[in-house]
């Protein structure tokens, strides 16, 4: 049996909430967005208001630019991908929207960001403050943070990624003796993580690209990137796509999970930093010297927050490839990406990589690739190419640029050690063909003259396209002619993956490399090393040398023969003349068949682990907090979490932790993983010291200063310490990245208001942080500090937490978030539907009120907190559903846009077809069948088209009304009666135009909608109702009439009721239902946001009509929409199975409300007699031991309800009463044979 703690289904009240404005009760995160629902609600209406506020987000959720449709003649993303294709039409739709609403000219990386926007109609946009919501057009790992990406994924329980994913085996393969051995070697000790990515990729629909492919970034550029699109990349150097013309962004694994799982992408407007270029490269200044000039201006943080873009005359000398390098290494100065314009050396490098049809297309949408004219930057950085100088920077920071002609002088006055013991070249940043041609063009000079390196020499190429071509061309021979060693096609030294041996560690010597960061030890994990970045040209050069003093431009080299020679300028072609060799096939595309695929994780695994929760927040401020550590200096993500020798543990997370600040520079000792443990006194490792203060249950914080977190995307520097106990990261300032991973895994990433405080903090201190539970956005949180001999002292913390960002989110996150809908966990919020119905509708419509809400929360996507795989919970739901496999499943299907809905199978679209000639359901391809009732189904078909004008038949009272209305609004509601109708009649009015299809007027987008529909009795009326709102946003229909109006015509026992709104039944949910039409701007009531209940009669109609706002008289054309149930239920046999389901759902009942086995309501006393004797039934079920849990989970198996008999009886109270449906409560949809 699988363990099953049941106090994890708990859901403890918040504590009283504060007058002042802000949340201050339950927070909850669905789809990317932090939910807030008032204290003054009970929980469980806290919970199913959670879930309805996904399908506010849901509405939104058409792809900006990667479509999956049929319609021919459309360009592919990629040559790997069959049926995604790029829509600039939709790009350039949302562009021009986002351009009317500012009224001003685009940047052209404002072009791709706000194209991509999930609502360019509503989204508020204000550069470096507001929050976007974005719908980036794929995602891409690498092996080293796709484990924990996948991981998190696997427990969302989707079929399959939303967006186009793939994964690069780059990270693991460490360089020691050579390309060949090395991936061998490599192979075999990475053999689970390949294994796990493997597999999981097959099962999950990603592009897998096997160990020796390449460097994911260089992979990109040669088969994913494209002008105009928008990608996310669990790498920070993922904007290397910008050399394409796209924007790409580093982020953490929880982003990326996020969008795999559909979910919009939050980022911060970015700021626009415009870099212009203009003159020509030429001689030894190469597209590198341009970043590593850009570097130098704005140092390692001044890009911040903001896109760079490059744009002038100057950018049209550059090769693509050379854009990408500059795009690359954005990073090191903390741009969220960079980018640049569409023109002809991009597409070239698409005609050359075999994607000709994206460069013609894209040819045909210049205007929209690139910055409109007088488009204005936040700031502006000129450069001339003709005067800019080849540069070298470092070390140990890659903005300490110098210009090759001081370099010399620079290094002497320096000291730093003169003789280069290694060049390095290659890396994502500098690996393409131009870079090794270029090289190449400089050792074969030195060969003609006889000279072989003096330096060691490594070359690592980008990927096995670039291995292969240099290989076929000559200028791999040629490497190793000068003594060079050829890496295998991975990341290498570049990331710390150097077994080096030529030095012990300790010892001070100098490198060259052309890779693009060059952090204390990051290379070789060697502290003493100095680490310089510059270009593959002047790597080369210098390794003839072997001397930090040698200037290739104006210094000699003598030859074998003894001559003085001086290198000339290298030349390299852009593109190879002959193409590209693809060599080896290394990648894997996912399989037609997925579902046998099996992904195992073993529990012994040093390598991978499945995640456990973490402890909750306790509702109150954090108090008596240890400083773990006062971080000194610079502390980049490789001293938060260093790679190298680590990577092997990125798939477990408590194992990884143990190189948690182990490089960060202990403040009150100068020293690296040496602090004092304040409970021994004794000087211990980093994450001992942490271990020991979680053991105790005892909350630490971490100090630091500025910038903290640069670097790296990887969010193991924030899982790290909140797996070992920390609350709170508290510093000068910090790295994009980093701090939204810190929000995205439960910490507080906060920032001193006055910087000086750090000085003020000693180690030993003991802190407060007080304002938790009165958090709200632009309110600052009070650090006090308790020394401990003085008088205790407070100073200001700011936080950049926005409305959607709560802090019972981060503080009381049990569980690393997972970002998209957990099948099992989700499907425990459609049980709280289903319970909370039935127990106001009692016990005879369990199973009719079970599929609703099957229904109504398996289409949409409520994030949850993820729960452990194993627990017992979600094993009941599982097997649950296993045993409906002739019923309904969730799958992913396609019209258009990717999303997640209930589906019906054939066989189930046969029996509907016989028995409702609905003919055309006989193809499988059925859209949004509800598989317990017939709620109009036929109708939401044809409002999908959509139509203008879809009508069913009103209400017989509401007729005259309608008529009256329409001849007063002069046909504003355009109204036809069908009586008598079938379906061939309602077909035949659309065919010959009495309904129209959209009137042919697409562009009077602001357009009012008004709805009517009929419902059934009480709350599961209302839960229809809900189901039905919720539908709206997905039929795009906010966007195209402006606002939607509903009306709900409920049938009760003792009255007709017309609720406006809908609500107002004292058994139903009213404030649920406000919420959902207020989120999805639907007028919930003609006068206020109140709901009501009416009984009917033609004043109130009128009154409903008459009274709303004078702008929805004005808006246009409105269509009546009616549902009415069907005369039977759909399903009205073959339900033995629901047995099964239905035993647990009590039980998940009874631990999701606290109560006890007793306290089920109706239909529990035949329960009651199965349990064990022993067992006490009046103790609440969540208390359960785990031992107790299994009793009643095994109990269940004798209980004798038999819920196939609910089916046999059907579920209409009035159908008694009103057999033929004559009141509008029971009507036939479609003929019945």
């Amino acid at each position: 049996m699988i363990s099953f703690p049941p106090s994890h289904l708990r859901i403890t009240p918040p504590p009283p909430p504060p007058p002042t404005l802000g949340f201050r009760g339950i927070t909850f995160h669905t789809r990317g967005h932090w939910f807030r629902f008032p204290n003054q609600y009970p929980p469980y209406i806290a919970t199913m208001f959670r879930a309805l506020k996904t399908a506010s987000s849901a509405a939104r959720n058409v792809r900006s630019l990667a479509t999956v449709a049929d319609a021919s003649g459309k360009v592919q993303l990629s040559n790997l991908e069959k049926g995604k294709y790029i829509n600039y039409e939709k790009l350039s739709e949302n562009i021009d929207i986002v351009r009317q609403r500012l009224n001003r000219p685009l940047t052209y990386s404002e072009k791709v960001v706000y194209g991509h926007l999930d609502n360019p109609h509503e989204q508020d946009i204000e550069r470096g403050k507001s929050y976007l919501k974005l719908r980036p057009d794929r995602v891409a790992c690498q092996d080293a943070t796709a484990q924990m990406a996948i991981l998190q994924f696997m427990s969302a329980g989707m079929p399959s990624v939303a967006v186009p994913t793939t994964v690069h085996c780059d990270h693991l393969i460490e360089a020691q003796v050579g390309g060949v051995k090395d991936l061998a070697r490599a192979k075999d000790i990475n053999k689970e993580v390949y294994n796990f990515l493997s597999t999981a990729c097959a099962k999950y629909n990603i592009g897998f690209w096997r160990p020796g492919s390449g460097i994911i970034h260089q992979i990109i550029l040669e088969n994913y990137a494209f002008p105009g699109g928008m990608m996310i990349g669990t790498d920070s150097h993922t904007p290397n796509g910008g050399g394409l013309g796209m924007i790409a962004v580093g982020v953490g694994g929880a982003d990326a999970v996020d969008v795999m799982a559909d979910i919009p992408w939050e980022l911060k407007c970015p700021k626009v930093i415009g870099v212009k270029l203009t003159g020509k490269l030429s001689g030894w200044t190469a597209p590198k010297d341009v970043i590593l000039k850009v570097a130098g201006i704005l140092t390692v943080k001044g890009g911040t927050g903001a896109i760079v873009e490059y744009f002038g005359p100057g950018v049209d000398s550059l090769s693509s490839t050379g854009m990408g390098t500059i795009c690359n290494m954005g990073a090191e100065i903390g741009a969220t990406t960079s980018i640049f314009p569409f023109n002809k050396s991009m597409s070239d490098y698409l005609v050359a990589t075999g994607r000709e049809s994206i460069a013609k297309h894209a040819q045909k949408f210049q205007h929209v690739l690139r910055a409109d004219e007088g488009a204005e930057y936040d700031q502006v950085i000129e450069i001339n190419l003709n005067e800019l100088e080849p540069h070298i920077n470092g070390p140990f920071t890659p903005d300490l640029a110098t210009p090759l002609s001081k370099f010399a002088e620079t290094a002497e006055k320096n000291g730093w050690p003169l003789d280069l013991k290694v060049g390095l070249i290659g890396s994502c940043t500098n690996s393409s063909y131009e870079d090794m041609s270029r090289s190449a063009s400089i050792a074969d000079q030195a060969l003609a003259h006889g000279l072989k390196a003096k330096s060691g020499f490594l070359v690592t190429p980008g990927s096995e396209q670039i291995r292969a071509t240099i290989a076929r061309d000559g200028q791999l021979e040629t490497f190793e002619k000068i003594g060079g060693s050829v890496l295998a096609n991975a990341c290498g030294p570049c990331i710390g993956q150097w077994d080096r041996r030529d030095v012990e560690k300790g010892t001070p010597n100098s490198i060259f490399s052309s890779y693009n960061r060059n952090f204390t030890g990051r290379n070789d994990a060697n502290p003493k090393t100095h680490s310089f970045v510059t270009s593959p040209d002047l790597v080369t050069a210098f390794i003839f040398a072997g001397d930090l003093r040698f200037n290739p431009l104006t210094d000699t080299l003598k030859g074998a023969d003894g001559k003085e020679f001086k290198f000339e300028a290298p030349t390299g072609a852009a593109l190879p003349a002959r193409g590209y060799d693809p060599g080896e096939n290394t990648y894997q595309a996912p399989p037609e068949e997925r579902t046998s695929v099996q992904v195992d994780v073993a529990p012994t695994s040093d390598r991978l682990q499945l995640l456990s929760p973490f402890k909750a927040w306790d509702g109150k401020d954090l108090t008596d907090a240890k400083i773990l550590i006062k971080a000194k200096g610079k502390c980049t993500t490789d001293h938060i979490s260093m790679a190298g020798p680590w990577l092997k543990y990125r798939g477990h997370l408590d194992n990884i932790s143990n190189n948690y600040m182990i490089g960060a520079i202990n403040a009150e000792n100068g020293e690296a993983n040496t602090l004092k443990n304040q409970l021994t006194g004794e000087y211990q490792p980093v994450p001992d010291v942490a271990r020991a203060y979680k053991a105790q249950d005892i909350p630490w914080v971490v100090i630091g200063e500025d910038n903290l977190g640069e670097g790296s995307s990887r969010e193991h520097a924030a899982l790290e310490p909140r797996h070992l106990g920390g609350r709170a990261i508290i510093v000068k300032s910090f790295a994009r990245i980093h701090e939204t991973n810190l929000k995205k895994q439960g910490l507080l990433p906060l920032t001193f208001v006055d910087g000086s405080a750090y000085d003020k903090i000693n180690p030993t201190d003991v802190v407060d942080i007080v304002g938790l539970p009165e958090f709200a956005p632009g309110k600052q949180l009070t650090l006090r500090v308790k020394p401990q001999n003085g008088e205790a002292w407070e100073t200001k913390l700011d936080h950049t937490f926005n409305e959607e960002q709560g802090i019972s989110e981060v503080m009381s996150r049990k569980t690393i978030r997972v970002g998209c809908v957990n099948y099992g966990v989700c499907v425990f919020y459609q049980l709280l539907a289903f319970f909370l119905v039935t127990f106001y509708c009692g016990i005879r419509y369990v199973a009719y009120t079970y599929l609703i809400a099957l229904l109504f929360f398996g289409d949409f996507q409520p994030t949850t907190p993820r729960r452990q795989l194993d627990m017992r919970g979600t094993q009941l739901l599982r097997t649950s559903f296993e045993a409906l496999p002739s019923q309904a499943r969730l799958s992913t299907y396609a019209t258009g846009v990717p999303k997640r809905t209930l589906m019906v199978n054939q066989d189930l679209a046969n029996r509907l077809a016989e028995a409702y000639d609905w003919s055309y359901y006989k193809n499988g391809d059925i859209l949004e069948m509800n598989p317990g009732f017939g709620l109009f189904t036929r109708a939401i078909w044809n409002v999908a088209k959509p139509r203008r004008h879809v009508l069913m038949e009103p209400h017989k009272k509401f007729i005259p009304i309608m008529e009256d209305f329409d001849a007063k609004t002069e046909g504003r509601i355009k109204y036809t009666s069908l009586e008598g109708y079938d379906w061939a009649t309602y077909d035949k009015l659309i065919a010959d135009g009495t309904i129209t299809p959209e009137n042919q007027s697409m562009e009077r987008v602001n357009d009012s909608l008004l709805l009517f529909a009929s419902m059934p009795n009480g709350a599961t009326g209302e839960a229809l109702a809900v189901q039905f709102l919720c539908t709206l946003p997905r039929r795009n229909w906010i966007q195209k009439y402006g606002r939607v109006r509903m009306l709900i015509w409920m049938k009760t026992k003792s009255a007709d009721r017309l609720l406006v709104g809908p609500g107002g039944h004292t058994r139903a949910r009213p404030t649920i239902i406000a919420q959902a039409c207020a989120d999805m701007r639907v007028i919930a009531s003609p006068k206020d946001a109140h709901m009501g209940a009416f009984n009917y009669d033609e004043a109130a109609m009128k009154d409903v009509i008459e009274t709303t706002p004078d702008d929805w008289r004005q808006r246009g054309d409105y269509t009546l929409v009616e549902f009415t149930p069907k005369e039977k239920p759909l399903f009205n046999s073959d339900f033995a199975e629901f047995d099964y389901v239905l035993r647990n759902l009590f039980i998940l009942r009874a631990t999701a409300m606290e109560k006890s086995l007793m306290m089920l309501g109706s239909g529990s006393d035949s329960l009651i007699k199965c349990m064990p004797s022993g067992l006490d039934l009046s103790k609440p079920v969540n208390a359960y031991t785990v031992e107790e849990f299994d009793q009643v989970t095994q109990a269940f198996s004798k209980w004798p309800f038999k819920p196939t008999e609910l089916f046999e009886k059907g579920w209409t109270n009035d159908r008694e009463k009103d057999p033929k449906g004559e009141n509008g409560v029971v009507k036939n949809i479609g003929k019945k044979k």
